[in-house]
């Protein structure tokens, strides 16, 4: 007698019929798959089951066939949906072998240029919007966001959100994904999304403009208001983007036009409260790195915002191209290798009927060296600080000390007797933790390193050893 069995083929619940043994074939299991339509075309899969407490042998079983017609519902601008992702939704499968649930939703446009936006927004996961061209049965992957929803001073448990913003180049017939972020595969729960025509306001280098943000302005899930504008730059450009305002603290993101992630912030860097994102400034790059120059030729979106929710008011707006600066521009590579948009191909897609295209969105870097302080800083300093962790073990050691002339035995002494004294008396640690575990002002950002052990052991015994004595052996 035959046994069904359920389960998972990569994400997907699939029915497994175990026979036992088969006639004439001594020592061998006969299994029957069902395979659900929305597998057709992920390639082939390893399967073991377990049945009458026996254990099958490992099959490979061939996931082809017929590809599903994908089932996508219509929105027009100034429509939001509420959905539902269930593991009865259509499938995207990863490059890294993981799956993703997606709801389908297409428009048509009928002007070039045209900008928009989506805002998905879900406290069940973490949302993702994924743009696609529709060409007949081609699906062709345009721009993709799974975080720029909650840009602002937010809570922590409201990061999860989208905010995809685009020009669209060409007129055409588009779909969106609604579905779930690379750091949650498989994400299920309710969801809103809703599609807007933009304003995108483009800009040219030396151009400076004012602007008004207002009630009316696109607002994103934690209460800040967008003014989005977009400019076209070559590779290799070094520009510098100025936000000022009376009436605000001024956040600047800059983005490609195919969205996620985005390539550099800056809250204050042109001191108070003003922006500036400029290559000789050093700003709050992807993982913290700096950007230098233009990484493509292309179209670049400037997101002008306040930092915090509900403000509005006057601001003024310049985009300058800086030249006569020396050293290489940004290796395009390393943009490309290391931070890419979230890792997933079409492989089980069909619109119309025949193949869908595919279209891979490549992966980003796990994980980042640098010293710890300096990543603790980043990661408060980010979108998401809850997506990330410092971990391992410690590579390298290097003392913390002060530098000062080594024939002034006296002002040596007055110093070591001043780090001795704020040591003994609790001066030192209130220093740190005000730096280090105390929101910090305007934008109250909090560093949430604590008090290391090998920290501790040199406040208890603070010395002159030279920098080899802290080598990790």
């Amino acid at each position: 007698m035959a046994e069904a069995v359920t389960l998972r083929i990569q994400g997907v619940p699939a029915t497994v019929l175990y026979a036992g043994p088969a006639p004439g074939l001594e020592g061998s299991d006969q299994i029957n798959a069902i395979i659900p339509p929305e597998l057709a075309g992920l390639g082939s899969v390893n399967v073991r089951v377990r049945a009458n407490n026996r254990d099958s042998n490992t099959v490979t079983i061939r996931l082809g066939g017929q590809v599903p017609d994908a089932r996508a519902a219509d929105i027009t601008a100034g429509q939001t949906v509420n959905g539902t992702l269930t593991v009865d939704d259509q499938v995207q499968a990863g490059s890294s072998g993981n799956t993703f649930f997606f709801d389908a939703y297409k428009f048509s446009t009928t002007a070039a240029n045209t900008p928009i936006a989506v805002d998905l927004r879900s406290t069940a996961f973490d949302a993702a919007a994924l743009l696609y061209r529709l060409d007949g049965t081609q699906l062709t992957l345009i721009a993709a966001d799974d975080e720029s929803g909650s840009y602002g001073s937010r809570p922590a448990d409201n990061n999860h959100n989208a905010m995809l913003m685009t020009v669209i180049q060409n007129p055409g017939n588009y779909v969106i994904f609604v579905t779930s972020s690379d750091f949650e595969p498989n994400g299920i729960g309710n969801y809103s999304v809703r599609l807007v025509n933009a304003t995108i306001t483009p800009l040219t280098y030396g151009q400076t403009v004012s602007g008004t943000v207002a009630n009316t302005d696109l607002q994103n899930s934690v209460g800040v208001y967008y003014d989005m504008y977009s400019f076209n730059g070559t590779q290799g450009d070094r520009q510098s983007i100025r936000l000022t305002s009376t009436a605000f603290d001024s956040f600047l993101i800059l983005l490609r036009n195919d969205g996620d992630p985005y390539l550099v912030a800056d809250d204050n860097g042109a001191g108070g409260n003003d922006a500036l994102i400029d290559p000789t400034h050093g700003n709050n790059g992807i993982n913290g790195q700096p950007l230098s120059s233009l990484p493509r030729t292309g179209t670049y979106i400037i997101v002008a915002t306040p930092f915090e929710a509900n403000r509005t008011g006057n601001y003024n707006l310049t985009l300058n191209r800086l030249t006569g600066l020396t050293g290489e521009p940004e290796p395009t590579n390393a943009w490309n290798q290391l931070f890419r948009a979230p890792s997933r191909e079409i492989r089980s897609l069909r619109v119309v009927g025949g193949d869908a295209g595919r279209e891979r969105l490549d992966s980003r870097a796990d994980a980042f060296i640098m010293d710890g302080s300096i990543l603790a800083a980043n990661i408060s300093k980010s979108k998401n600080p809850a997506d990330f962790k410092i971990v391992g073990e410690v590579l390298s050691v290097e003392p913390i000390a002060c530098m000062l002339r080594k024939d002034d035995p006296a002002f040596k002494k007055a110093v070591d007797d001043s780090i001795v004294r704020q040591i003994k008396d609790g001066s030192l640690a209130k220093l740190y933790d005000r730096w280090f575990m105390q929101p910090i002002p305007p934008a109250n950002v909090k560093v949430g390193l604590p008090l290391s052990a090998a920290t501790k052991e040199a406040w208890e015994h603070p010395n002159d050893k030279p920098m080899e004595s802290y080598e990790v052996k």
